[in-house]
């Protein structure tokens, strides 16, 4: 019966702190135990492995930066968003991390279907979410306060000092 409970403790380890087990890794965290597994997701630092790598490479949203991105319909620029997002969930050894980043994505949302927010987003991941994700919270909000997606989506290009616009301080207080 110990077993069987090990199993399911582990499988709501990686239901919580990754995406999921995928095929072996209920076997894998079991034999390394939770916390050295733990402790190994919290130390990785050398980014994604090459197959992952090359797969994301295929993607002009992370490839191509700034205006060259209007070359691109929309369309792309969000389908694109999406598949390096699941990519990442599905492949990444950074499970941990990966889920960070979609629950700071999720709290710091910019609808990318907002203005030109498609080609503002995959900077914004890159320099707010993905830097800060296992960071220090007062840097992220540091770096979202700043980041030209997030301004640009909750229209801070309307605010002066006789109408200011208070937007970001709304969400601010509903995090």
């Amino acid at each position: 019966d110990a077993p069987t409970q090990d199993v399911h403790r582990t499988v709501r380890l990686l239901n919580r702190a990754a995406f999921g087990p995928r095929p072996g890794d209920v076997a894998a965290v079991d034999a390394m135990g939770h916390e050295a597994w733990l402790d190994r997701q919290f130390a990785m630092t050398d980014g994604e492995d090459m197959r992952l790598q090359a797969q994301l490479y295929r993607l002009d949203v992370l490839r191509v930066d700034g205006m060259e991105l209007h070359d691109f319909p929309e369309d792309v620029m969000v389908r694109q968003l999406n598949q390096a997002a699941i990519l990442r969930a599905t492949y990444s050894g950074n499970q941990l991390f990966e889920r960070m980043v979609d629950f700071w994505s999720n709290h710091f949302n910019i609808y990318a279907r907002k203005g030109l927010a498609a080609y503002r987003k995959a900077r914004d991941d890159r320099e707010v979410i993905r830097a800060h994700a296992l960071g220090s919270f007062p840097d992220m909000l540091r770096a979202s306060a700043q980041s030209p997606a997030m301004l640009a989506y909750l229209d801070n290009q309307f605010s002066d000092k006789s109408a200011p616009n208070e937007n970001y301080a709304r969400e601010l207080m509903e995090l």
